[in-house]
């Protein structure tokens, strides 16, 4: 059973410049990041961001260094633009280490202790949301999907430890955020899928294993 450290619905006033997620931790938001209820996938708002250095930022908090292990990270992702951009990531750890996922020039980019893992073409239509999720097994195995499919896999065991926060929206260097909305945005201990599946249709909560999406085959 995968253990759940992160669900942030992004729920709240429209405008709003501060947000608890459903696991406790506390936002800071960079920028111009705001909570906004026009455009949402689940719930009463999402994480607006215009690309100016807009992003939010949960500080660390337990098992989030996830060494060696198995880890999920995933969201509804809103494309307003094709430019270069990160769709989380953590801030550099001392070593200079990038740990992120990056669009750019039609690609999706996987970076794990500053080495590329992924590197698939991606072609997003703008203003609808995608399904997105990153995992990694306890063998290593790395998996991207976009909407349930696998679209790319790669092998990586590095050793993921930092005390640095967690950026949605942004990565390593707090530099290319994003341009969009995202919602229901969530991390892992624990892979939840190998193979192809259907996306929750709805938020996930606290208190609840994770059983919205269907394992396909």
């Amino acid at each position: 059973m995968a253990n759940k450290l992160l669900i942030a619905n992004f729920n709240g006033a429209d405008g709003a410049i501060t947000y608890v997620a459903e696991t406790k931790q506390v936002a800071t938001f960079i920028g111009n990041a705001q909570l906004d209820q026009g455009i949402k996938w689940g719930g009463l708002a999402s994480l607006l961001l215009d690309s100016a250095g807009d992003h939010v930022r949960f500080a660390d908090f337990p098992n989030l260094s996830f060494g060696t292990g198995a880890f999920t990270i995933r969201g509804k992702f809103y494309f307003h633009a094709n430019k270069l951009e990160y769709l989380f990531g953590r801030l550099k750890d001392s070593t200079g280490n990038w740990n992120d996922l990056l669009f750019y020039s039609n690609h999706l980019y996987v970076y794990i202790a500053d080495i590329e893992i992924i590197n698939v073409v991606f072609i997003p239509d703008l203003d609808i949301f995608y399904d997105i999720e990153l995992g990694r097994d306890a063998s290593g195995n790395v998996y991207l999907f976009v909407n349930g499919d696998i679209i790319a896999t790669g092998i990586n065991n590095s050793d993921i430890i930092s005390n640095n926060p967690f950026q949605v929206g942004d990565g390593g260097e707090s530099s290319f955020s994003f341009n969009g909305s995202i919602d229901a945005f969530e991390i892992y201990e624990g892979c939840l899928h190998t193979s192809k599946f259907i996306p929750p249709i709805i938020e996930s909560k606290v208190g609840f294993a994770y059983s919205q999406a269907v394992i396909i085959g």
